[in-house]
């Protein structure tokens, strides 16, 4: 059985944005953002990576199997780490990451992907939330159409 391939098309792109984290003791900061979502029929997959204003980044990579649809696994290095469903072109799940649980949504509205999310533990140990704004990034056919029908005008 496959993992509801339709619900994830809505959201299979490339995406580029901005976040902005905020922990319990009220420091913030804001970050870039690479975000690419895809599917193959039997299994969907995210990939990321964070710019942070401090020069920092992370990268992460889930695979999504399906465990009961709706219902799918979280898998990261062929290990699983928790659960989510995705529903009316909403993606939600959970992972346990070391000591913390991260709990994350996506919804598409037009071009943009809002993705919000927690943490109860950051790098310094406090709960953490996080919204991040992204854009559909056209892919590299859709960017020479575009230039090649610029350059008609």
């Amino acid at each position: 059985m496959s993992i509801q391939l339709e619900e994830f098309q809505r959201l299979v792109g490339r995406y580029r944005g901005t976040g902005t984290w905020i922990d319990t003791t009220a420091t913030s900061a804001r970050y870039t953002i690479d975000h690419t979502i895809s599917s193959n029929g039997d299994a969907a997959a995210i990939a990321f990576s964070h710019n942070f204003e401090d020069s920092t980044s992370i990268e992460g990579r889930y695979r999504f199997e399906n465990s009961a649809s709706p219902i799918f696994d979280v898998y990261t290095d062929d290990r699983l780490v928790g659960h989510g469903y995705v529903e009316d072109g909403s993606l939600h799940y959970h992972i346990r990451a070391g000591e913390a649980y991260v709990e994350v949504s996506y919804r598409k509205t037009g071009n943009e992907l809002r993705i919000y999310g927690s943490s109860t533990k950051n790098a310094d140990g406090n709960y953490i939330v996080w919204l991040e704004r992204l854009h559909d990034v056209p892919s590299d056919d859709e960017a020479e159409s575009e230039t090649a029908a610029s350059s008609d005008t």
